[in-house]
């Protein structure tokens, strides 16, 4: 098993803390405050961040909406036509 260390910020927020990031064979794990960084900590959405990447409900296309607003269904379509599989 690979692990690699990436001292980089965190783009979840305006305030882009230090952040260490853990890829471990690939797969982004965990985050942790840089402690070289001036600020020194991450709130909870920097400490959330793998949650997020690897969510089953991560939306990975753009989608245009084909119904209009209000409509119990927006009928949600891909728009790239390169990303649809």
């Amino acid at each position: 098993m690979t692990t690699r260390e990436i001292h980089t910020y965190c783009p979840m927020c305006v305030a882009q803390c230090g952040v260490v990031a853990r890829v471990e064979d690939g797969r982004f794990t965990k985050v942790t405050p840089d402690s070289e960084h001036p600020n020194g900590g991450i709130c909870i959405k920097g400490y959330a961040a793998p949650e997020i990447v690897y969510s089953p409900d991560r939306l990975l296309h753009p989608m245009k909406r084909s119904r209009p607003k209000g409509d119990p269904d927006p009928g949600w379509l891909v728009v790239c036509s390169r990303c649809r599989a």
